[in-house]
């Protein structure tokens, strides 16, 4: 026994998993998803319409345009990346936790009455 495992109790884990409240949860964070999708293209929409009304000021234009390419494009398809994968991660997740739960359920129901009940001396079964 290494030093650092002398009294050491093992850790367990518990699971207490809402699947009815988590799959609300991740189908709220896809909305999300298309809420940030329509603002992503109505800002664009809105730098269109900025550039093509300073056609007199070349270099602001080209900076909003900059600004445009260089921030709001690539930080906003960044959140909508992430958020997807999260979700389809987090959707996956659960559906193997409720398999397994439903295996279990399945399981112990089946066993359940195969399960053998000795007499015990002195009592009676009804």
């Amino acid at each position: 026994m290494a030093w650092s495992q002398v009294g050491a109790r093992k850790a367990s884990m518990k699971f207490d998993i809402h699947h009815v409240s988590a799959r609300q949860t991740v189908a709220s964070t896809e909305a999300s998803v298309e809420d940030v999708e329509q603002g992503r293209e109505f800002l664009r929409a809105r730098v269109e319409a900025l550039v093509a009304a300073l056609p007199e000021s070349p270099v602001v234009a080209g900076s909003v345009e900059a600004l445009q390419v260089e921030v709001l494009d690539p930080t906003s398809e960044a959140v909508i990346t992430k958020t997807r994968s999260a979700t389809a991660g987090a959707s996956l997740a659960l559906n193997h936790f409720s398999e397994g739960d439903e295996q279990m359920r399945s399981t112990t129901h089946s066993r359940a009455s195969s399960v053998n009940v000795p007499d015990m001396p002195g009592g009676s079964r009804s």
